[in-house]
C-alpha cells in the first residue's frame, strides 16, 4: 500500500530513533532516574555509551555529603567543592522558643513601670530596675478612663506596656483617677495583677498620692491644686484618706476653675450691693463678651478647663487691686489648708506636705497664702512644691511593691 514499507526498509537519511521511530515508553519525571538509559537507540554509534551515572538527586545528595560522614575528610561528588551551610548552622537559634508564640508573660521582666491616669490623659515610664536608666516614657489621651470596669482599665495598662516596654516589668505602680476608696484600689490592683500574670507585683493608688511619692517621701500628704484640688494620704495601717475632689460645682477648693467662680461670685455680690469692682469689671466683660453683667449666668456654659483657662487673669486683676480676685484666692488657699488639716485628723501618717498642680506651681501668690493658712492650723510639716512629673512616684510605688515583696520571709 502507498507510505508502507518493507519491514526493515527505512530511509537512507535517517538513523534509528529518528523522526518516524516508534515512541518509547513514559518519559520519567525530571531527575528521576538516568535519562538516556532505557532508550539506547538515541546513543551516537560513532561513540561508546557513557556508563551509567547516578540519577539526578542521587548526585546532588552526594555532592553535598558533609565531610565528617567520609573516612578520607572530602566532600564527595565534585573536587573542591564545600557543601553549603545549612540553615540551621547560620541561625542556630532560629527554632527555639517555637511553641512560644507572643506569649508576653513569658519574656524575662527586667524593668519597673509607672503609670500616671487621670481623667483624660495617661503618662507611663518604664526604667531599667536595676540602674534606674530610663527605658521608656509617654503621654497619651485617655478621654475613655472614667467609662471603663476595672478590667477594661487593666487590660489598657498591659496594652500600653506591651506597646512601649521591649520586655514587661517586674512590678508596675499605678495612681489613677477613681481610685477613691480601698476597695476600688483593690479592685483594680487585682485586675491588673491578673492582666500582666504571676511575674509581676502590682501596687495601686490613688493619683493623688503620686505626688508625695515623686517628692521622694513613703509617708507624705499629696495635695494638688490645679484643674482640680485634693489631698490624699494613707494611715499607719495603709487606709488611704482623700479630702475634697469633688469636682468644681460641689468642692475642689484651690481649683483653677474653683477659684475663677469664686471671683465671679464676689463680684456678683459687689453689684448686688451697689458697688463695683473697677478692675475685675472689664476682664469679665472682655472673657466672656458681655456688654451688660446680666448676661453672665448665660455666659458660664462652659467646660471646666475653659473656666480654669481664666485663672491666670483672676490672679492678675488680684495684683491690680480686685478685691473680689484677692478673697477669692484668699480664701480658696485657706479652705485647701483646711483639708490638710482634716487629714491629719483622720491620721494620715504623714513627715511632709508636698504641693503640686498648676495654681500651685505657678502662682506664688496662692502658694503663700495657702502656706499661711498651715500656720494658722498649726500646720508645722514642712511645704515643698513638687519640682517633677507625679509619674515618678508612680515608678517610686513600683519599686516599694518590689522592696516589699522582696522582704517577705519565704
Amino acid at each position: 500500500m502507498h507510505g508502507q514499507r518493507q519491514a526493515g526498509q527505512r530511509p537512507p537519511d535517517r538513523e534509528p530513533g529518528g523522526r518516524g521511530a516508534a515512541r518509547p515508553a513514559a518519559r520519567r519525571p525530571r531527575g528521576h532516574g538516568p535519562p538516556h538509559r532505557d532508550r539506547p537507540d538515541r546513543v551516537r554509534r560513532d561513540r561508546p555509551a557513557a556508563p551509567d551515572r547516578p540519577a539526578r538527586h542521587d548526585r546532588r545528595r552526594a555532592v553535598h555529603r558533609r565531610k565528617r560522614d567520609l573516612p578520607d575528610g572530602r566532600a564527595g561528588g565534585v573536587r573542591g567543592h564545600r557543601p553549603p551551610p545549612r540553615r540551621s548552622d547560620l541561625h542556630p537559634h532560629r527554632h527555639e522558643g517555637r511553641d512560644r508564640r507572643v506569649n508576653t508573660l513569658d519574656r524575662p521582666r527586667r524593668g519597673v513601670a509607672g503609670f500616671d491616669i487621670g481623667g483624660s490623659y495617661l503618662r507611663v515610664r518604664v526604667e531599667d530596675a536595676a540602674t534606674g536608666e530610663p527605658v521608656a516614657a509617654e503621654t497619651r489621651p485617655n478621654p475613655g478612663w472614667n467609662d471603663l470596669p476595672a478590667t477594661g482599665r487593666a487590660r489598657l495598662i498591659g496594652d500600653v506596656l506591651r506597646e512601649v516596654a521591649p520586655q514587661l516589668p517586674i512590678a508596675v505602680g499605678v495612681g489613677a483617677r477613681g481610685c477613691d476608696s480601698d476597695a476600688l484600689t483593690r479592685e483594680l490592683a487585682a485586675a491588673v495583677a491578673a492582666e500582666l500574670g504571676p511575674g509581676a507585683q502590682v501596687e495601686v493608688c490613688n493619683d493623688v498620692l503620686l505626688v508625695g511619692l515623686a517628692g521622694g517621701h513613703d509617708h507624705a500628704l499629696s495635695v494638688i491644686a490645679g484643674t482640680g484640688a485634693a489631698v490624699g494620704g494613707r494611715t499607719a495601717d495603709g487606709r488611704t484618706v482623700l479630702t475634697d475632689g469633688w469636682g468644681w460645682l460641689l468642692g475642689d477648693h484651690g481649683s483653677a476653675p474653683r477659684i475663677v467662680i469664686d471671683a465671679l461670685r464676689r463680684y456678683t455680690a459687689h453689684l448686688d450691693r451697689g458697688e463695683d469692682d473697677p478692675v475685675l469689671r472689664p476682664f469679665v466683660a472682655g472673657a466672656f463678651a458681655l456688654t451688660d453683667a446680666r448676661r453672665l449666668p448665660a455666659a458660664l456654659k462652659r467646660s471646666k478647663e475653659e473656666l480654669g483657662d481664666l485663672a491666670a487673669g483672676v490672679f492678675a486683676c488680684a495684683e491690680a487691686g480686685s478685691e473680689s480676685a484677692r478673697q477669692a484666692i484668699a480664701g480658696n488657699a485657706r479652705k485647701l489648708a483646711g483639708n490638710v488639716a482634716t487629714a491629719l485628723r483622720l491620721r494620715v501618717r504623714a513627715d511632709a506636705v508636698v504641693g503640686a498642680g498648676a495654681v500651685m506651681v505657678k502662682q506664688p501668690a496662692f502658694r503663700a497664702a495657702f502656706a499661711a493658712g498651715l500656720a494658722d492650723l498649726d500646720v508645722s510639716l514642712p511645704l515643698s512644691v513638687l519640682g517633677t512629673e507625679p509619674v515618678h512616684g508612680a515608678v517610686r510605688l513600683a519599686r516599694l511593691a518590689l522592696r516589699n515583696d522582696e522582704e517577705q520571709p519565704v
